[in-house]
Order: C-alpha cells, then structure tokens, then sequence
C-alpha cells in the first residue's frame, strides 16, 4: 500500500476516533481527578503560563500507560496489522488527560521501518508544551522497540486560512494571477469571480502556492505556539518537512487550513 494512500487511512480512521475521545477529554468538568479537579477547574481557559504551571505541578502525579482497547479500535478502522497501531495515553487520578497516538507505517521499498507519530489531543487545563515530551519520548522508544529506525509526525495547522486573509498573503509577487485568485478563494471559503462554487478546480489552480503558504506558516507562526502540535514537535528534536495538501477534506479542516497538514522528521538521535 502506497503510504500517501495509508496515510489517508489513518486520517480517516483517526477523525472519528478523536472526536470520540476529544469529548471524553472535554468532559473533564465532570470527571474523576480526585485532588486535582478544583485546579484543573480552573485552569481551563487560563493563559498559557497558568496552564504550564499546572503541568509542571501535576507532572509527578500522572501516569503513562497504553490505551490497548483503542489501538485495536484504530487497527480495524484502518485496516492495518495487529500491533501496528498504539495510543499512549498521560492520566491523574485514572483520568486521561493528555492522547498521542503512534503507528508502524508500511515498509517502503528501501526495506527501511517508518513510525508516524500524529493525533494528540491534551486537557483544556494543560498545555501541548507540557505533555508533550513524555508522550512522544514514551511513543518513539516504543517504536524503536519494535524496530523502527525512523520516525516522523504529522499535525494539523489550525488557524492557516485566517493568517492568509489577514496577511492578504496571496498578493506575493511570487504567485501569478491564477494562484492569487485561487489562493485568495480558498482562504476566504468563496468561489472565484465567474465561479458559482468553490470546487476541485480552484483548489488544483491554488495548490503550490498554499503548500508555500502552509510551510511558512507552520515554520514561523505555529513553530513559537506553544499551544501547536508542530511545536511540540519541533521542540522535540523534528523539522518540518512537506505540506500535506488537502490531507483532511471534512468541511471543518478545509475551512480552517485547507485541509493541510504538516509532516515533520525528527532528526537522528533527536530526543525530546
């Protein structure tokens, strides 16, 4: 299987499995985190220093293990092989607060044994900055583990088609006339002028130049966020690598980024 086309698999099986598990973690109001609650309370929606705080405080109380009953849940909505899939999972008090999930990719044709790390979601009262580093250490010597020599992540980029109209970034002199059109359309979420709907023709006409776009964007503006999945990412030890354009196409991920993810590859002996 080629991996673009597992990789929308995963995209796939992976929507429906975040939304499941995003409302268990949003439930937290009303969940079981003993001592903790009153401060996990009120650290949702606080700044981000107050939501560090919190993680540094209850870092030596939260325990990593791995969600075996959603690992299997992934392996048959993806169609991928036993063991191929693993969610790790940070919990206080028995309570999940913090979800990575890590897959084995299929073997390319060099021989060579690729793992993806993608799909974090964290507790509204934490930060990704915080959670990040033991989830991914944890996710990355798994994999090693089982002979993988390469890893690489994939994450969203949230935010990327309000930049652009804020920017007005599609008047770059880099871009002709076409790919300003189509840049600005889809960014905006409007057909182009003589168009009656926004459709797969405007977002080919727009794709090199969105896939600059989105590269900049995740290079500059969400590499500082510490709120981003790609600095999580960044800070432990990846680059950005390549735009994945359209990689998610539910009405939500085109409207916000044009479905464009990132991919990043973590350097040898990168840790995080």
């Amino acid at each position: 299987m080629a991996i673009a086309i597992w990789l929308s698999i995963i995209m796939l099986a992976l929507s429906g499995r975040r939304i499941a598990r995003q409302s268990k973690l949003l439930l937290a109001t009303a969940r079981q985190l003993g001592t903790w609650e009153a401060k996990f309370e009120a650290a949702r929606g606080a700044n981000l220093e107050v939501r560090k705080a919190l993680g540094a405080e209850v870092s030596g109380s939260w325990k990593l293990h791995e969600d075996e009953v959603e690992a299997k849940a992934m392996e048959a909505e993806a169609s991928s092989a036993p063991g191929s899939q693993l969610t790790l999972v940070l919990s206080v008090e028995d309570t999940a607060v913090a979800i990575l999930r890590s897959a084995l990719m299929p073997t390319n044709q060099s021989g060579g044994a690729t793992g993806l790390l993608i799909g974090t979601q964290v507790d509204p009262a934490l930060s990704l900055s915080t959670v990040g580093p033991p989830l991914i250490e944890a996710a990355r010597s798994r994999l090693e583990a089982r002979g993988v020599a390469r890893v690489v992540a994939v994450a969203p980029l949230p935010g990327l088609c309000e930049w652009i109209v804020a920017k007005q970034a599609w008047t770059s002199p880099n871009f002709d006339e076409l790919q300003a059109g189509a840049v600005e359309a889809i960014a905006k979420g409007i057909p182009r002028p003589g168009h009656s709907v926004l459709g797969q023709g405007t977002y080919r006409d727009g794709r090199g130049a969105m896939e600059t776009l989105a590269m900049k964007y995740a290079s500059t503006v969400l590499c500082s966020d510490a709120d981003s999945e790609v600095a999580m990412f960044v800070d432990a030890g990846a680059e950005p690598a390549s735009v994945n354009y359209m990689h998610a196409t539910d009405p939500d991920a085109l409207r916000e980024s044009a479905g464009c993810t990132v991919s990043l590859r973590f350097l040898p002996n990168a840790k995080a």
